[in-house]
């Protein structure tokens, strides 16, 4: 795994790394046949500094969170990092191997393992991070910085909470936290000062509607390209984003079809064409147009199942 170093004293955007990649192939896995959180990790680390099929960040996520966050960076120009589970914290620029580790449910998940040990995805984090010879990631780069915006569901902010909570009061204040509402709720409160109220008002408008999977994305596209944060204080962001919010209503949500994997999947190639496999136009399909249930996580995987079958059939 390479690293690109990047150092400039500039804005910062913090997302969290897409269940959806836009590579094929076998993927690192983690081994969870390991007693303890040591053993786990070490073998994970192993694992994937060894590999040598590495292509850039920007070149491996994929799906509207990641490349929403890649064009508030640009708008920005601001260094975009990347918070990974598998990979701690990564630059948009740095070489990673084709991986699968989550703190989420599903494929490659050690959240399951974690819960049965009596751990917390933040432990993981931790111990991760000092493997990699990098503790601290975040409240590092957070120095080196000219401001952070970080941008992650609430699961993501669980991984990083302890991280969080170990910043001085003086860096926080350089510090912006975007969440959903539940992320909001579980702060603590001194990280809740330096939280912005987004709330899913946010999809009563056109421009910045959305799922629950690229909420907090959609949120930071707001705030960057829409509010002056560089020089007001966080109670007057804090107000303009209300005034913004309460302009529109929370739309009603619609109820759509449950259907087994199996079928998903089959409704999934039978549009593959027409949608030239692209995985946001698929989804949207789904939902929008077959009105079918599908939370963002689950197609994601059958996504990529479909995507590995159709590559090995060409």
């Amino acid at each position: 795994m390479s690293t690109s170093g990047i150092t400039s004293k500039r804005w910062k955007i913090l997302t969290n790394c897409s269940s959806i990649k836009r590579r094929v192939g076998h993927s690192i896995t983690p081994s969870l046949s390991y007693r303890n959180l040591e053993d786990v990790c070490n073998a994970w680390v192993r694992k994937i500094q060894k590999s040598d099929q590495l292509k850039s960040v920007e070149n491996t996520y994929g799906g509207r969170s990641f490349t929403e966050a890649v064009f508030v960076s640009d708008h920005l120009n601001a260094d975009l990092h990347v918070i990974s589970a598998g990979l701690g914290l990564v630059n948009r620029f740095d070489l990673i191997p084709n991986y699968n580790l989550t703190i989420s449910q599903g494929s490659g998940s050690i959240a399951e393992w974690l819960s049965d040990k009596k751990l917390k995805s933040s432990d993981w984090w931790a111990l991760l991070n000092e493997r990699l010879n990098q503790p601290k990631p975040i409240l590092n780069l957070l120095q080196q910085s000219e401001g952070i915006i970080l941008a992650v569901p609430s699961t993501y902010l669980e991984l990083i909470s302890e991280e969080l909570q170990s910043i001085s009061i003086d860096e926080l204040e350089k510090l912006y936290i975007i969440t959903s509402p539940s992320g909001q709720n579980n702060l603590t409160p001194i990280l809740k000062l330096r939280s912005l109220p987004y709330d899913e008002r946010l999809n009563g408008n056109f421009k910045y509607n959305g799922t629950r999977n690229d909420f907090p994305q959609r949120s930071l596209k707001h705030l960057v390209t829409e509010v002056d944060f560089k020089n007001r204080s966080i109670s007057a962001i804090r107000k303009e984003i209300l005034n913004f919010l309460d302009q529109h209503n929370k739309p009603l949500t619609p109820i759509r079809q449950k259907m087994d994997d199996e079928k998903i999947k089959k409704i999934i190639r039978l549009n593959w064409s027409t949608y030239e496999g692209k995985s946001n136009s698929l989804h949207r399909y789904l939902r929008d147009d077959a009105n079918i249930a599908c939370e963002q996580k689950r197609f994601s995987n059958l996504w990529n199942e479909i995507k590995f079958e159709i590559s090995n059939e060409n």
